[in-house]
């Protein structure tokens, strides 16, 4: 446990994390035989303009379209989005641009291809 502000968080694991005001997150799917060559990865972005939970479905509307995106999760209170996507399909920087067309201040704080590129 962690004792933060007066407040007692668990300490859980990255793949399947649930707060109050975050979506779910998942692991993404394993590639089936057929996507044997799918690089799949989670990106990280900073988004400046989130301001409350009211802009999760905005978000969404906007990220999960994009193709090659699988999973977004999002948490409003460290303005963090995470996506799992295959970068071989759409980069994270395609992702971040996405967010700033509709004026959210998204930079990417971990991209996905990178961490594949170092395994």
């Amino acid at each position: 446990f962690e004792l933060e502000s007066s407040r007692v968080h668990a300490v859980r694991a990255v793949d399947a994390v649930v707060a109050a005001d975050d979506t779910e997150t998942s692991s993404p799917p394993p590639p089936t035989e057929e996507d044997a060559s799918t690089r799949i990865g989670r990106s990280e972005f900073f988004v400046e303009k989130i301001c409350c939970a009211s802009e999760i479905p905005v978000i969404n509307s906007i990220v999960k379209p994009l193709d090659g995106v699988f999973s977004v999760s999002i948490n409003t209170t460290s303005k963090k989005v995470y996506c799992d996507h295959d970068v071989d399909v759409i980069s994270a920087g395609d992702i971040a641009n996405a967010l700033n067309k509709n004026q959210f201040g998204a930079h990417v704080t971990k991209d996905a291809a990178q961490a594949l590129a170092q395994m």
